[in-house]
């Protein structure tokens, strides 16, 4: 096994020659949505309408200068019991069950307060949620959410049982009709598990090397890949990254997909693929792993396209 230096010194020396055309893919951004919303928006409608504006939102900041598509995540964590969540003196206190196993989080007060903009006078949950009390106001935000943004971690990771592309995220699979959500949560029943729908916007640069520049350029200006097949290119890589024919009844399938892309992008003489997935936040909930893979913040994947 190279070391994560090992790893970045060899990427370096391949963008660096300057007989070599690379394709460059990074993930841009990424929405987590409970699952359970999609199943329950009659129950609880304004949590759902609250969640499509976030998808919206979503959608139009990254796509500013083409019709981009997007790669979607049908995800589970191991389920939490909240059993108290309350300000002690400098503290906040979260005491949760987990595999049935007591535990407890403190965490100092500032920092959960500099991840808002406005001071908070009290907290505390119920039913899901925890409520952020200030000058006669509160803000309502989910557990989940307020475990992720505040960066409070519990040691489980996100796991990936599923990948696809849409280039409607407000219908797919958000709208609950769909195979591959239902077929996760029929195999996952009884397991106590928290299910995600998680939207990932990726950026596809390609690099080429100048008389020791190394010149890079979004696809969305180049047009080398129409919005479509840079969807399905990235689609393809994930799922050859995060799935394995074990747990993907069309893994074959997948795969030959995969392998007709990479014979196009040897025509146009490109020579390397690299793929870097990880985030700012360090958030447990950006942890993903699958049957295939172990626990990263962050998984880069590199392949000379032959």
């Amino acid at each position: 096994m190279l070391s994560v230096l090992e790893e970045e010194m060899n990427r370096v020396d391949v963008i660096f020659n300057p007989e070599h055309k690379i394709i460059d893919i990074s993930v841009k951004d990424s929405l987590f949505i409970d699952a359970a919303l999609v199943f329950n928006k009659k129950k609880m409608w304004f949590e759902y309408k609250a969640v499509l504006k976030s998808l919206k939102e979503f959608v139009t900041n990254n796509r500013l200068y083409n019709n981009k598509h997007f790669i979607y995540f049908i995800c589970t964590r191991q389920h939490i019991d909240i059993c108290g969540l309350y300000l002690k003196k400098n503290n906040i206190i979260i005491r949760y069950q987990i595999l049935r196993k007591h535990k407890t989080i403190k965490t100092n007060r500032e920092i959960i307060q500099n991840k808002f903009d406005f001071e908070f006078e009290k907290i505390h949950y119920s039913n899901g949620s925890v409520y952020l009390s200030w000058q006669h106001k509160t803000l309502v935000i989910d557990i989940h959410n307020f475990l992720r943004t505040c960066e409070i971690n519990i040691g489980e990771g996100t796991k990936v049982h599923y990948i696809g592309y849409t280039k409607n995220p407000l219908s797919r699979p958000i709208n609950g009709s769909h195979n591959g959500l239902s077929t996760v949560l029929f195999q996952n029943r009884n397991k106590n598990l928290d299910f995600f729908i998680v939207y990932n916007a990726f950026n596809v640069n390609f690099l080429n090397t100048v008389n020791n520049v190394v010149v890079s350029v979004d696809n969305k200006f180049m047009h080398v890949l129409s919005a479509e097949n840079e969807g399905l290119l990235v689609e393809k890589i994930m799922i050859n990254f995060f799935l394995d024919n074990n747990i993907l009844d069309n893994y074959d399938k997948e795969n030959k997909e995969l392998i007709k892309f990479k014979l196009k992008l040897k025509e146009m003489h490109y020579t390397h693929l690299f793929l870097t997935f990880g985030f700012l936040e360090k958030s447990d909930y950006y942890n993903f792993y699958s049957n295939y893979r172990s626990h990263e913040s962050i998984h880069t994947y590199e392949e000379k396209i032959t």
